[in-house]
């Protein structure tokens, strides 16, 4: 799904090449998501790492990417400080 999205967006054929026709590998990627609600509304770890996988292929090192909400409590419970990989910033945005 998320590959043939940004073929879809990109016009590329290959879904490598959609990621990196829009990211290179000095920028900094900011994923927001939704830890918070009922498990059908929360945003999804697997499409989360996938996310993050396709900016490795593209080039996008773990230590460019942050995965953020403004709940840092949530975040610990959802668990995306165990589930990502290393190197991946996670964090809430209130204190």
């Amino acid at each position: 799904m998320v590959a043939e999205g940004m073929k879809a967006l990109t016009g590329e054929r290959a879904a490598p090449d959609a990621w990196a026709r829009l990211f290179v590998p000095s920028d900094i990627v900011a994923i927001k998501v939704n830890p918070a609600g009922t498990p059908s509304t929360t945003t999804s770890m697997p499409l989360v790492r996938e996310v993050i996988r396709s900016l490795n292929v593209a080039g996008v090192p773990n230590r460019n990417i942050v995965v953020y909400d403004r709940n840092s409590h949530q975040m610990e419970v959802m668990g995306y400080h165990n589930l990502l990989p290393a190197g991946v910033r996670v964090f809430g945005l209130e204190k």
